[in-house]
C-alpha cells in the first residue's frame, strides 16, 4: 500500500469511528444556574428572565421558576420547580435533524413537595420548523417519582429520527401531568446525538473508489 492509500485508509477509519461517537447539542441554561439572582416564582418569561427557556403558555405562572433549594442529588446550586397548575417551559436548539440521528436526553427530576408525592413528570423531545410556535412530539417520558420528596433521580429519553423529521430543529419541553396542586423539580438537562452514519460510510466508499481509480 502506498503512502497516499495509507492516508486515505486512515481517514476512512476515522470517519467510521466518528460515526458511533455522541456529540453534545448545546442547551442554554440546562442546569438553571442563571440568572442566580434569587428565587423566581413568576415563570420563565417574567420580570426576571430565566435564560434559555420559554413559557409553554401565556400564564400567569403563580409558583413556578428557579430556586436555590436543598434538594438531594441536584446539579450545582439552582434548580427549576414547576407547579402542576402552571404551564411548563420549552427550548428550541440550533441542531438540524438528519435522518437516522440517534438522540439521548438526560436530566434530573423529583417531587419537590410533600403533597407532590407520586407526581408525574412530563419531558418531551419535539421538532419544530417555526421556532417552537408549532411543536411536533417525537418522544415523551411520564415517569412517576414514587414516594420520595426532595430527592432527584436520573432519567433518560431516546429517539431515532426518521426521514420525515429531517431538516427540522429539535427541542425539549418539560411539564407536570398532575391535576392536583403539586410541584415537580427539574435540573441538569443534557442532549446528545449520534449522527446517522450512512453519509460517512458513503464517504469511505467514495475515498476507496477514488483510490482505485488513481491506481488504475
Amino acid at each position: 500500500m502506498n503512502r497516499k492509500s495509507l492516508l486515505i485508509s486512515t481517514a476512512a477509519l476515522g470517519l467510521l469511528a466518528s460515526a458511533s461517537s455522541a456529540a453534545t447539542i448545546t442547551l442554554i441554561n440546562g442546569s438553571f444556574e442563571a440568572p442566580a439572582t434569587g428565587k423566581i416564582q413568576s415563570g420563565y418569561d417574567g420580570a426576571t428572565d430565566i435564560p434559555g427557556w420559554i413559557n409553554n403558555d401565556a400564564g400567569p405562572y403563580t409558583d413556578t421558576g428557579v430556586e436555590n433549594s436543598g434538594i438531594t442529588g441536584k446539579d450545582g446550586d439552582w434548580t427549576t420547580f414547576l407547579r402542576s397548575t402552571d404551564g411548563g417551559a420549552y427550548q428550541v436548539t440550533s441542531y438540524t435533524i438528519g435522518t437516522g440521528d440517534q438522540f439521548t436526553l438526560s436530566w434530573l427530576a423529583g417531587s419537590t413537595s410533600g403533597e407532590g408525592l407520586n407526581t408525574l413528570q412530563q419531558v418531551t423531545l419535539f421538532l419544530t420548523t417555526d421556532g417552537g410556535a408549532t411543536r411536533t412530539v417525537l418522544a415523551t417520558n411520564t415517569d412517576s417519582f414514587g414516594t420520595s420528596a426532595n430527592v432527584f433521580n436520573s432519567f433518560t429519553l431516546e429517539y431515532t429520527a426518521t426521514a420525515a423529521d429531517a431538516g427540522a430543529q429539535i427541542g425539549i419541553e418539560f411539564d407536570s401531568l398532575n391535576a392536583s396542586d403539586a410541584w415537580v423539580g427539574y435540573d441538569n438537562f443534557n442532549l446528545a446525538v449520534i449522527p446517522e452514519p450512512s453519509a460517512l460510510v458513503l464517504g469511505v466508499f467514495g475515498l476507496a473508489a477514488f483510490t482505485r481509480r488513481r491506481r488504475a
